[in-house]
């Protein structure tokens, strides 16, 4: 009897996919299924708990602006995010596109780059906004790695990038990255230099390789804060999510990597934001290549946790479910609300408006 199940079971999930997730999802709630072990999906404790998460009160709310971004994109970026913060912080409630007079500070949380027509679209929105109210990662600094001069003015900075400016004896001599320039891409191609390459911005080849791998590191930066998130490691160059053949949660950053995070984020002008970053031969210096206002935050729990976990997590969440300990040495929603309150507290100094709820949180 059970072959006959498992059977059906499979002939549904085949050739009737999207059923079988949706028919699956609905038994995600308990006493079906641990509580603590049901993560984000379309479940009625999903439900539930959007449902939930509206009635409590919170000291801070923020009003997400996403300038119409597409819908393919929604889930697991913006309803994620929205979602788990929601669910863990303790201070603050987000809302998407909602109305900014209600809000005690605005997200722009969106693709980037932002486009001419959606840039006018989101300014036109933010006039109707108190000058005052404090805005993550204003309009004016959204697109700073998409700018043609951005590794430029991080290495004027201090910030370890890579090369960029070259000159005829780099032709034919110089291994060069030719990364797509202006789009939301990953698309690039490693080559020896051969001048300026229309649609493409070149910069170094950094040697990162280790025993036959590459591993590329990811942080987060949190309002001032740091966060160290994964390693990436694949057999080719071109280290990502796509090509990786081992994750690693376990590493820690060391003070000059931490310092050089807070160092991009007062160059760039920006409040929250990912990066990605290389650790070159043999001295294992930082050298940062890449820099994303809009990251990947799913995690699905075959990829990042045991078994007996259903739907999707925040990555931060990642070395909690594994029971690996935070670098920073607090719970990393703790981190998230602390660093939040600072950043709101730094830009209302003076002000009366939030004073109470920044005390009382």
């Amino acid at each position: 009897m059970s072959d006959v199940i498992r059977n059906i079971k499979t002939k549904i999930k085949n050739k009737h996919p999207i059923f079988a997730g949706v028919l699956r999802e609905l038994l995600w709630f308990p006493p079906f299924m641990d509580a603590s072990k049901i993560g984000y999906g379309y479940s009625p404790y999903t439900l539930f708990r959007l449902l939930r998460q509206k009635k409590i009160k919170k000291e801070l709310n923020i009003c997400i602006l996403t300038a119409g971004i597409p819908k393919r994109l929604r889930k697991n970026f913006i309803d994620l995010q929205v979602f788990w913060i929601n669910e863990r912080s303790k201070v603050c409630h987000l809302y998407v596109d909602g109305p900014i007079e209600k809000a005690d500070a605005i997200w722009i949380y969106t693709q980037d780059p932002i486009e001419p027509e959606r840039m006018e679209r989101l300014k036109a929105k933010l006039a109707k906004a108190d000058p005052e109210i404090p805005i993550i990662n204003p309009p004016e600094s959204y697109n700073f790695y998409h700018q043609i001069d951005a590794f430029p003015k991080l290495e004027k900075a201090g910030v370890n990038v890579p090369r960029t400016t070259f000159t005829e004896n780099d032709i034919g001599k110089t291994k060069i990255v030719y990364k797509k320039f202006g789009v939301q891409s990953s698309e690039k191609f490693t080559e020896f230099y051969r001048g300026p390459v229309e649609g493409y911005r070149a910069f170094e080849f950094i040697d990162y390789e280790d025993n036959g791998l590459f591993s590329r590191y990811r942080a987060f930066y949190l309002f001032g804060a740091v966060l160290a998130g994964k390693v990436c490691r694949s057999p080719g160059w071109n280290s990502c999510m796509k090509n990786q053949v081992e994750v690693d949660v376990t590493f820690e950053m060391p003070p000059l990597e931490v310092g050089q995070l807070k160092l991009i984020g007062k160059t760039a002008g920006l409040d929250y934001f990912a990066v990605d970053y290389l650790r070159q031969k043999p001295d294992n210096k930082p050298v940062f290549v890449d820099i994303n206002v809009f990251p990947t935050i799913a995690a699905k729990p075959a990829t990042t946790f045991h078994q007996g976990y259903s739907g999707y997590w925040h990555t931060f969440d990642s070395r909690g479910r594994m029971g690996i300990p935070e670098p920073a040495g607090i719970p990393v929603w703790q981190l998230f609300d602390e660093a939040l309150l600072n950043w709101v507290k730094s830009k209302h100094e003076g002000k009366k408006d939030l004073q109470h709820a920044v005390c009382e949180a």
